[in-house]
């Protein structure tokens, strides 16, 4: 009973670590930066655009929030609604690949659809911590699952790095024109402007790999 009530909390802890990095690489980081800076007109619009999307966002769920948490109280749904808005947070994540340069219309309401989703699907599982701990260690069982969480968060980047250095070499081909090359940053310390590596040079048709100027003093540049 014991193995089972602790496989039973490091079971709901691993959820915090899964949803983490959609926090860290969608909403904070890396597609809000690539947002921003191609699919948007121009930086300001687009910093207007993405900051007001998350506080519809905030309005939609702080107003539905309650229903959904009576309704899954009520009528013993709890896990089907949690699956159910996993699976839609991540449908529209996935879709979030598709928007081009302009498209700010579809990247916007997926990513709203997508974050709404995150956000109930934690209000559930926020209420499964009463079922798996008691006032003496509840405070230590949200914590474990709070470190696991960022411990997504820190290893998400990398995994979306090693899916950039594949892309770029799907895709790697020689260039014959000295007027653009193709950059990848292997640091992943910052999302925006970089220095350029000498021999991380790719080509790909994705504009998470952006073609940059040569003329740029060596300053590369990743939408991401």
């Amino acid at each position: 009973m014991k193995f089972l009530k602790k496989q039973n909390i490091f079971a709901w802890s691993l959820y915090d670590f899964a949803n983490q990095p959609f926090s860290t690489i969608i909403v904070t980081f890396v597609y809000s930066t690539f947002f921003v800076e191609f699919i948007a007109p121009n930086d300001k619009v687009g910093t207007s655009m993405w900051t007001n999307s998350i506080a519809i966002c905030a309005i939609i769920v702080s107003i539905i929030s309650p229903l959904v948490g009576a309704l899954a109280d009520t009528s013993n749904i709890r896990k089907k609604l949690i699956i159910l808005f996993t699976c839609l947070c991540s449908l529209f994540t996935m879709l979030l690949y598709f928007p081009q340069e302009g498209d700010y219309f579809f990247a916007l309401l997926f990513f709203i659809i997508a974050n709404i989703s995150f956000e109930l699907c934690s209000v559930l599982y926020n209420s499964y911590l009463l079922n798996i701990s008691n006032n003496d260690n509840i405070g230590s069982i949200s914590g474990f699952a709070w470190g696991l969480g960022y411990i997504g968060g820190i290893i998400s980047p990398n995994f979306y790095k090693l899916w950039l250095f594949i892309t770029a070499n799907h895709d790697r081909g020689q260039i014959n024109s000295h007027a653009h090359e193709w950059h990848i940053d292997p640091s992943f310390r910052r999302y925006n402007h970089t220095q350029c590596v000498p021999g991380q040079h790719y080509q790909s048709n994705h504009p998470l790999l952006r073609r940059v100027s040569a003329n740029d003093r060596g300053a590369a540049y990743i939408a991401s």
